[in-house]
């Protein structure tokens, strides 16, 4: 398990990012949540990834991944999912 976030500016830099997707798949899609099953699978990946820290938080975006698994828009900074 990874213990070490990136700093506050990279994790905002991400956050930003994460939002602007959001609003797109928002006014495109209709969508901003992930419906149940999709959001398992991904949090499946999470939880038997290197980059999981003890918080449950990704060290590679420092998202909470319980959270971010629920983000229609999301990605996994790595590309797991």
């Amino acid at each position: 398990m990874a213990d070490q976030l990136p700093s506050k500016l990279e994790m905002a830099k991400s956050l930003a990012m994460t939002a602007k997707a959001s609003f797109k798949k928002l006014l495109s899609e209709g969508k901003l949540f992930t419906d149940r099953e999709i959001a398992q699978k991904r949090i499946a990946v999470c939880l038997d990834c290197e980059f999981l820290n003890e918080e449950n938080r990704c060290s590679v975006c420092g998202c909470h991944v319980e959270a971010k698994v629920r983000i229609y828009a999301s990605h996994c900074p790595k590309a797991k999912w």
